[in-house]
């Protein structure tokens, strides 16, 4: 795509037909005009109003951000072999739960000790798993289902199953009584954990790829992420679903850039917080935006696209910026975590090595982690243990 689609579809909008056809003999070739085929996804007009509405901001104000405890975890404590390539691993309480390739579902404890092991327990590869933090344990498979467990005396109960997604289920977190699910077909769906009933269903633009959500006075608020685009939705997917607004996470002067927000997390505190590991090559980038749940951008012109409802772009929320100097490459999947205890982010790099980044400061501090790519990690015990988990098939618990 390029400049001449936006051009041919501001002319035919306007009805300037002739002028429309005489740019396309000149151009040689027809030229793509809707709405949905341009790069963006807005129009010449709105791209121009974004760039006056950009030029009148000042950037934000935000208070300092407290130091994270120290000492951090940085020792071995335990180091645990799976021997096979781990796809997807959660806590439930101070149990591990592991899937693998070869589509087991392992159950283990910190010091290693196996609780039990289930060979192709619902039949494909388990995608992702969540829990509710006490008893109840739900996955996400490559068949598009989710399949909800009880745990009773280190066994898995089943207690039902449902047809969420057409394809694949690409992510799933659990918030407040929901599972907030993103399909390979481009919906976010929110899902009732009582009875596994749909909610709400709502279709992303272009391709999704990071999701996160939270819950906010009893509404579940999700944010989406997309390939090559730095504009993030806003979701409200409880009571009268629908689109709040898109977030600029860009420091240019435009809606897009060539980066993705490739793994995005809230954090609840005196703000809504939203932290965004991108596909910055060579090094990843950390990007921390204030997420109002106010009545952000009140004083900015909807954006309105041809037979779309109003939208609003937000910019000038962004709070940090920062350069991990965690290596990554067009393939990689860069995983950060909020710190348990402190204002600060954990980066799982794919040099095997964790970051620790203080968002008082700047400061980074790198631990030698693993022999290959961090593909998961988490603090827990009020952020005096790490665990992490590496594509050398390792688990390792940090204190």
């Amino acid at each position: 795509m390029s400049i001449i689609n936006f051009v041919g579809q501001f002319l035919k909008d306007k009805g300037y037909e002739k002028t429309f056809a005489q740019l396309e003999l000149e151009y040689g070739k027809p030229i793509k005009t809707d709405i949905t085929s341009l790069p963006t996804e807005e129009t010449l007009e709105e791209i121009l109003h974004d760039r006056i509405n950009f030029k009148s901001m000042t950037n934000i104000e935000h208070d300092s951000f407290n130091h994270w405890k120290t000492p951090y975890p940085h020792h071995i404590s335990n180091e645990i072999f799976v021997g096979e390539t781990i796809v997807s691993i959660e806590l439930l309480k101070d149990i591990l739960l592991i899937s693998t390739a070869k589509q087991k579902l392992i159950l283990m404890k910190f010091n290693g000790d196996i609780l039990n092991v289930y060979e192709k327990l619902i039949g494909v590869v388990i995608k992702k798993i969540i829990t509710d933090g006490e008893k109840f344990v739900f996955v996400g498979g490559m068949d598009g289902k989710i399949y909800k467990f009880e745990y009773k005396d280190n066994e898995l109960v089943k207690v039902d199953e449902v047809k969420v997604h057409r394809r694949l289920i690409v992510d799933m977190k659990y918030i407040d009584g929901y599972v907030l699910t993103l399909g390979f077909e481009k919906l976010v769906k929110l899902i009732d954990s009582k009875d596994l009933k749909e909610v709400s269903s709502l279709e992303t633009m272009n391709s999704p790829v990071s999701i996160d959500g939270v819950s906010i006075n009893n509404e579940i608020i999700a944010a989406v992420g997309y390939t090559d685009n730095t504009l993030i939705d806003i979701f409200k997917l409880t009571n009268n679903s629908e689109r709040l607004y898109k977030l600029s996470i860009s420091d240019a002067e435009f809606s897009t850039s060539n980066f993705t927000p490739r793994s995005i997390h809230f954090k609840q505190g005196d703000d809504l917080q939203l932290a965004i590991g991108t596909s910055h090559e060579p090094y990843m980038r950390v990007i921390i935006v204030s997420v109002d749940m106010g009545n952000p951008g009140a004083d900015q012109p909807d954006e309105v696209q041809p037979g779309a409802e109003p939208t609003k772009i937000i910019r000038n929320k962004i709070i940090k910026n920062i350069l991990t100097m965690s290596p990554q490459d067009k393939y990689s999947v860069p995983f950060i975590k909020w710190r348990q205890d402190s204002d600060g982010i954990w980066v799982g790099g794919d040099d095997g090595k964790i970051r620790g980044i203080n968002l008082c400061n700047d400061e980074i501090i790198e631990i030698v982690g693993h022999d290959s790519n961090i593909k998961w990690l988490t603090s827990v015990n009020n952020g005096d243990n790490l665990v992490t988990v590496g594509d050398d098939r390792l688990i390792k618990i940090w204190k």
